[in-house]
C-alpha cells in the first residue's frame, strides 16, 4: 500500500445529490438507481469545437502538403478533444440497490509549433482513464446511503511529433495509444456517501481507503 487519503465533500446541488442517471453514482454512491427490474444503461459524451474537429480530421489525411498547411494555420493554438462513456447494469430489491459499471474517458490537447524540424511540429498531451465500479446503497425514510469500490487505471501519452511522424500517423486514435504511451498507474478507492431530505436534496460524500500501485 502506497498511501491513504481521507476526504470529505459537501454536495448541496440537487443534480449532484440525487443525480440524473447512473453515471452520478461515480460522484455519490447513494445515487444508485432504485429499479426493481434489471436495467442496462450506456451514456456517452464527446466535446470539441469545430476548429478542433477540422484539425483532428486533417491529421489523418497522410498528405504532407495538407498537414503542413494545417500546422501553419494553427500555430500556437491549443486544440482540445474530450470523450467519456459509462456502461452499467443495476437493479434493486426492496430498499437495497446495486450497480456494476465501467467508465472510460480520454482527453487530448494538441499545440503546433513554428519549427517543423527535429524538435517537433506538434506537441501532444493525451490522458486516458479506465475504471470499474461496484456500488451498493440502501434507502430508509428520508435518508439514502451507500458505498462503492472503484479500480482505476490511467495512461498518458506525451510527445512532440515531427512532421514525418504526423504524416505516417493515419488515425487520430494512434495519438491516444502508441509507443510513447507510459505504462499505466492504478489505484483503488472506497467511497461512502449519503443524501438526506424528502427529495434527497442535500448530500455528503466521504472518500477513504486510497491506495495506488
Amino acid at each position: 500500500m502506497e498511501g491513504f487519503k481521507l476526504e470529505l465533500t459537501w454536495m448541496g446541488g440537487v443534480d449532484i445529490a440525487i443525480g440524473k442517471n447512473s453515471k452520478s453514482t461515480l460522484l455519490n454512491p447513494a445515487n444508485t438507481p432504485l429499479k426493481k427490474d434489471l436495467k442496462i444503461e450506456f451514456i456517452n459524451s464527446v466535446l470539441f469545437d469545430s476548429k478542433s474537429f477540422e484539425f483532428i480530421k486533417g491529421l489523418s489525411s497522410n498528405d504532407s502538403g495538407k498537414i503542413s498547411d494545417l500546422m501553419n494555420k494553427n500555430i500556437g493554438k491549443s486544440l482540445e478533444i474530450s470523450e467519456d462513456n459509462f456502461i452499467s447494469i443495476y437493479g434493486s430489491n426492496e430498499n437495497y440497490s446495486w450497480l456494476l459499471g465501467g467508465y472510460n474517458s480520454v482527453y487530448g490537447r494538441f499545440i503546433t509549433h513554428t519549427g517543423f524540424g527535429s524538435i517537433g511540429a506538434m506537441e501532444s498531451f493525451v490522458e486516458r482513464e479506465s475504471m470499474i465500479v461496484g456500488s451498493l446503497s440502501q434507502s430508509r425514510d428520508n435518508f439514502k446511503y451507500g458505498f462503492n469500490l472503484r479500480g482505476i487505471e490511467r495512461y498518458r501519452t506525451i510527445h512532440n511529433y515531427t512532421i514525418g511522424e504526423i504524416v505516417e500517423t493515419d488515425s487520430i486514435f494512434r495519438y491516444f495509444d502508441n509507443r510513447y504511451t507510459k505504462k499505466p498507474w492504478g489505484c483503488g478507492i472506497l467511497t461512502l456517501g449519503g443524501v438526506i431530505g424528502p427529495i434527497f436534496g442535500k448530500g455528503r460524500v466521504l472518500h477513504s481507503g486510497y491506495w495506488r500501485y
